[in-house]
């Protein structure tokens, strides 16, 4: 393989020599693209938010609320989707493009997000939205 790269946001290849398998792997999957991803994303740090502060979330697929319970263990209740049609208690990880990497405990406008919840007992169940399309905060009164 030579060492000619072609870079940018979408993604990183590189001209191959005959015989050699080439794979393409978009940008934001690897760690400098997710890095620039992150940096340049609106997003909500839900470690900074209150106990009953709530998020109204649109993705490219759902809607979703989600209401604070615990900011420090992002413990959540999380409405919406195909997966809670009624409230549910979850733990939200991060904002994600899938993968690997993950930006703990925030929710960032063209993201994905990972939270997990217990349907049955002690069973988790692993969830990742498609990306965030738009969200807004309603702040819960003192």
């Amino acid at each position: 393989m030579n060492n000619e790269w072609n870079q940018d946001y979408v993604r990183q290849t590189c001209v191959l020599a005959e015989r050699e398998t080439q794979f393409i792997v978009p940008r934001a999957y690897l760690l400098e693209g997710f890095a620039e991803l992150n940096a340049s994303s609106r997003g909500i740090d839900l470690h900074r938010l209150a106990v009953n502060d709530a998020i109204q979330i649109h993705t490219d697929n759902s809607e979703y609320r989600i209401v604070l319970l615990d900011p420090a263990d992002l413990r959540v209740e999380v409405q919406g989707g195909s997966f809670f049609a009624n409230p549910t208690e979850a733990t939200i990880r991060g904002a994600t493009v899938g993968g690997a990497m993950l930006k703990i405990g925030w929710i960032s406008v063209g993201l994905q997000i990972e939270l997990v919840y217990y349907p049955a007992g002690n069973q988790m169940q692993s969830v990742v939205t498609s990306p965030v399309k738009k969200l807004s905060l309603e702040c819960a009164r003192q």
